[in-house]
């Protein structure tokens, strides 16, 4: 349990007890006694719970831009990158091998397509086979590249940022 959460436990089982106490006649010098020691530590717990919370403590803005995978990937690492150990880094530094896996795969593909189109249409753009694209699904196929591209050049931001704070800290890649 986190300090916040257990000092608000903590200050709802004392309200409890200030309620119950409460209750109980003013002339019962027990329980008066007790009602005044919960009441003060019930307001020790909300100095602490206070301090434990500052008001100025940083927040995170919220992120700006469209959320494709490349802002994504790169807000997520500029959050959590301040926070890494070097296990860490060294893990997300692997991101550069997965770009270039990502970009063989994604040019063979592009290739394929090119070979298909390109054996698969006459003189004027007619297609001669049923291999072709259709007009409609040339768009499609585009935003996939796309985005596939925008992946990829996230892979490139994170493994070289990762390589960077290892070279940096003396553990270099």
């Amino acid at each position: 349990m986190n300090p916040t959460t257990a000092l608000n436990s903590a200050i709802q089982e004392l309200n409890l007890t200030i309620a119950t106490l409460a209750r109980c006649p003013a002339t019962d010098q027990p329980a008066t006694a007790a009602l005044h020691s919960a009441t003060t530590a019930q307001a020790h717990l909300r100095d602490a719970l206070a301090a434990a919370t500052p008001a100025d403590a940083p927040t995170l803005a919220a992120p700006t831009g469209e959320p494709g995978a490349f802002n994504l990937i790169s807000e997520l690492w500029e959050r959590a990158a301040p926070n890494l150990d070097h296990k860490a880094l060294a893990w997300f530094a692997g991101a550069i091998d997965q770009a270039e896996n990502v970009a063989v795969h994604l040019q063979e593909s592009v290739e394929g397509i090119g070979c298909l189109m390109g054996g698969g249409m006459d003189g004027v753009g007619q297609a001669k086979a049923g291999n072709a694209l259709s007009g409609h699904d040339a768009p499609a196929l585009l935003f996939a590249i796309a985005h596939a591209i925008d992946t990829i050049r996230a892979l490139i931001l994170v493994g070289d940022a990762a390589s960077h704070a290892l070279w940096r800290a003396g553990g270099g890649r």
